[in-house]
């Protein structure tokens, strides 16, 4: 091992520039040092060859940030193993990528305990080592992740009722404003006065001459003899995922006139619910864009064009709000952008600063925080910083954006909605995007175009593959469990297991006491054979002059909800499938496709589908000979239309 007093730690630090991301640098010297013990983590011996071939691939690769980090992470572990080997086998060192050898994949997978990311970072930063030195790529196995995770789209009416939940909370929170307004106006300045920091109102008035004065940190309260609001409360209201404690403090004061992340969060939750875009798009809406972030609609003046700019297909997302109602997008919009006034300023100013700081003298360093300030100078949603971090802070469309799940969490849960939709307890922002995409192909009945112009797909291939991989399993992996929980139900209750009371119960959820009554006694079958649900209510499309309280006259039973097959069905149903075939060849074709008859026909098909093929062609032809001999003749019925 070389010692680590001749290793220079400089000579580690790697300086990267992603694609349309911000410069950093990144300190690779930890894996030629070593790494030390902590509580939470074991040492590892450092490898100075190595670290110099990591940090070769780093400069080559280009890594964004969040790349960056997971591979230092994932290499950690690999030294580890490394360190494991040498204690285990006291001959062996690994020095250098050459070294590592294809035995070691399965080895090491094992020793991650399945850990399939960790795993898979490795093999592709150690291939990349390898290709950079000459060297083939390793013969290591393909990790597969687990199966078993099932794809739950968030319910129609859970969006409803979570919206409803949020705009209850942006209510309380422009009342918020309004009560801070309002206790300013009739406060006057604290300082100086005895026991004036204990007056709501001379509160408020000091956090909106901060506000004015743009001082939202620590430094601001010294300069300008405002302290004394760090141990009194601000406004009693708590926004969803904030603590009691979140009250007090210069943010818990300034919230009377600058949102905190809770407050921009219930706005932004609401705007993603209404326009069914992404996180990063509605983080993408540029307030400073020169031609505006939205645009007249061309054929209505009651409707707006909301635009932003999606970086991961480079391309302009739209979507159309009202300009007057309060809770639209547009509206909310407006209302954010207001609101924030004031904290944008503060940016700018930072952001100006910084440019005049790198013109005398360029860094890496100050490169990254220009690009910072100007994302967050453009971005509506902004709040004041948490904590002693940051003076003001915002969900920007690269950013990590923490926090924002627990508040459309908190909002189900303070609401009691988690209890009826468990899906709430655990959404995440995609869920208002597959939610919105799967309302808009439902209801415009499975329309691609229409879903793709919903979506703002730039292809219909885009579309297919989002359909495929979201609303077609998620409605399949339910189906499934409907089938699961209906099965063991009917075990539980020590029935025999009926795949016609499976069907039903998948279908319907229930059957009541009447109705399986009715399905068990086999005198109360229809002339098809098939059982029936409701046989004094039949639908209008199946029977529109049907008298109020009898029986069914028609018993169109394929055609209609009510109707239930049974595996005995199937001598009735052909039976019915003959005597149509016999009625076809005696009227008009027109006559025939023009009708009620055509359809049942059809539907009598699809049922009898559901059989074995040959059983259901020798019962055919069956009847079909006893009807041409005359032995019986076709049931007596008219078609509907």
């Amino acid at each position: 091992m070389t010692e680590t007093n001749t290793i220079d730690r400089n000579a580690f630090k790697v300086c990267l520039t992603p694609s349309g991301e911000d410069p950093y640098e990144v300190d690779l010297s930890e894996f030629a040092l070593g790494g030390a013990r902590s509580k939470r983590c074991v040492a590892y011996s450092g490898r100075p060859l190595f670290a110099r071939q990591i940090a070769a691939f780093f400069e080559t690769d280009n890594p964004s940030q969040h790349s960056a980090k997971s591979m230092r992470v994932a290499l950690r572990q690999l030294f580890r193993y490394l360190d494991w080997r040498s204690r285990k086998y006291r001959d062996e060192v690994v020095e250098s990528c050459a070294e590592v050898k294809d035995s070691h994949g399965p080895e090491l997978l094992r020793w991650l305990s399945g850990r399939v990311t960790t795993f898979t970072t490795i093999r592709l930063v150690l291939n990349g080592v390898r290709e950079l030195s000459g060297l083939r790529p390793l013969f290591w196995p393909s990790a597969r992740r687990p199966s078993g995770s099932y794809v739950t789209a968030l319910d129609e009416e859970a969006c409803k009722l979570l919206f409803r939940a949020l705009r209850h909370e942006a209510d309380a929170i422009k009342k918020m404003f309004a009560e801070g307004n309002r206790l300013a106006s009739d406060g006057e300045d604290p300082r100086g006065r005895r026991h004036g920091w204990k007056d709501p109102q001379n509160r408020a008035w000091m956090v909106r001459h901060l506000v004015e004065l743009g001082a939202f940190d620590q430094d601001g309260l010294s300069e300008n003899r405002a302290t004394g609001l760090v141990t009194q409360p601000g406004p009693g209201y708590l926004a969803p995922g904030m603590r009691p404690r979140d009250v007090r403090g210069l943010v818990g004061n300034l919230r009377w006139f600058a949102p905190s992340r809770s407050d921009t969060g219930v706005f932004l939750w609401m705007f993603l619910l209404k326009t069914g875009w992404n996180l990063s798009t509605a983080c993408g809406v540029d307030v400073r864009d020169p031609d505006g972030w939205c645009q007249p609609h061309p054929q209505d003046e009651r409707f707006t064009v909301i635009h932003a700019f999606k970086r991961r297909s480079r391309r302009h997302q739209f979507a159309i709000s009202m300009t007057r109602p309060e809770w639209h997008p547009y509206q909310i919009l407006e209302f954010m952008i207001q609101r924030t006034a004031p904290l944008r300023e503060r940016v700018l100013r930072e952001l100006a600063e910084v440019c005049e700081r790198e013109s005398a003298d360029p860094t890496p360093q100050l490169a990254a925080e220009k690009k910072r300030l100007d994302r967050l100078s453009r971005t509506p949603w902004l709040f004041a910083g948490w904590g002693s971090a940051k003076t003001v802070s915002g969900f920007t469309a690269n950013g990590r954006n923490r926090g924002l799940l627990n508040v459309a969490r908190a909002a189900a849960g303070g609401a009691q909605l988690a209890s009826d939709y468990s899906e709430l307890s655990s959404i995440v922002t995609k869920d208002a995007r597959h939610a919105w995409m799967g309302h808009a192909y439902v209801h415009s009945r499975y329309h691609l175009v229409i879903t793709k112009i919903a979506g703002g797909h730039a292809s219909l291939r885009s579309t297919r593959h989002y359909i495929r991989s979201h609303s077609y399993r998620a409605h399949s992996e339910g189906e499934i469990r409907k089938v699961q929980n209906a099965l063991f139900s009917e075990i539980e209750c020590g029935r025999v297991v009926d795949p016609t009371r499976l069907r039903l119960l998948v279908e319907r959820g229930k059957i009541t006491k009447e109705q399986g009554r009715r399905l068990r006694d086999y005198q109360q079958r229809t002339r098809l054979g098939m059982g029936c649900l409701d046989p004094r209510s039949p639908p209008k499309e199946i029977d529109p002059d049907h008298p109020e309280g009898a029986v069914c006259r028609v018993q169109r039973c394929t055609g209609c909800r009510h109707g239930v097959v049974f595996p005995e069905s199937m001598p009735a149903l052909a039976r019915r499938c003959a005597e149509l075939l016999q009625l076809k060849r005696t009227i008009p074709l027109t006559s025939w496709v023009e009708s009620s008859l055509s359809d049942e026909y059809e539907s009598i098909e699809q049922t009898l589908a559901q059989f074995q093929s040959d059983y259901v062609s020798a019962e055919v032809a069956a009847w079909t000979a006893k009807l041409e001999s005359g032995e019986i003749i076709a049931h007596a019925t008219y078609p509907s239309y």
